[in-house]
Order: C-alpha cells, then structure tokens, then sequence
C-alpha cells in the first residue's frame, strides 16, 4: 500500500528478536543497532508492492484527507 518493498525476515519472533537484539548493544556485543542487524537477521523474501493495489490506497487515502477535516467537526 506504501508503494516500498517489504522484506520479511527469515526469523517470526518479531519484538522479542529485536529486544534481544538491543540488548546485545547494551551489553557491547555490538557497537550499534546496525551491526546487531547486518550480524543476525536473514531476510526470507522480498515482496515488491502491487502497483494496483498501491494506486487503490492512494485514492481512498486521498478521500479520506479530503473528508477528514469535515468529519473532526462530528
């Protein structure tokens, strides 16, 4: 929908692996969350956007900034 490409890693434990992660860095096992990320997560895939679906968001987003203003008042 943002028109980016979204690269899913190849490990699913999301918050827990990133705090591991920084606390990799707290601890100096890495000098920066950089480092801790090019050193321990494997991308799985990489999935290009949908130029459709993008141009579909795009409108409706539009919509909805258009009518956002009139609807605060609600």
């Amino acid at each position: 929908m943002l028109g980016l490409p979204v690269e899913r890693t190849a490990v699913e434990a999301g918050a827990a692996f990133g705090a591991a992660l920084l606390g990799g860095v707290a601890a100096g096992v890495f000098a920066d969350v950089h480092e801790a990320v090019a050193a321990c997560v494997e991308l799985r895939e990489t999935i290009e956007p949908d130029a459709a679906r993008v141009e579909t968001y795009a409108e409706g987003y539009e919509r909805f900034r258009r009518l956002y203003p009139a609807l605060r008042e609600v």
